[in-house]
């Protein structure tokens, strides 16, 4: 599990990445999280509460990179960093098999 603010195994959801087996579930803790994330091995991430999103704000483009194939994401706001370029895509996958569900994309206006 990630938190960002507490007892979690992990503060980071890079960091959970980074430690997680191929094929891993990741449940994230709702809240908002400045990380740009490429996901290079299949894993699940899963916002621990669907009631409450991940808000993803990558201070780098894009956020969320999607490279391996079967990778699920479900439960995620995917918005823009304040200084993110304007036109810049949020998401960004080479990966042909992979699940977004009850994800939100939130491009960001200056």
């Amino acid at each position: 599990a990630v938190s960002a603010l507490g007892p979690g195994h992990c503060r980071t959801i890079g960091e959970a990445l980074r430690r997680a087996a191929p094929g891993a579930t990741i449940r994230v803790e709702p809240g908002r999280y400045a990380e740009s994330l490429v996901l290079e091995q299949q894993v699940t991430l899963i916002s621990a509460d669907p009631a409450a999103p991940v808000v993803l704000t990558g201070p780098d483009a894009p956020a969320l990179a999607l490279r391996a194939e079967g990778t699920t994401v479900r439960g995620f706001q995917i918005a823009c960093a304040a200084s993110a370029e304007v036109g810049v895509p949020l998401v960004a996958f080479s990966a042909r098999r992979l699940t977004l569900e009850n994800c939100e994309l939130r491009p960001g206006s200056r």
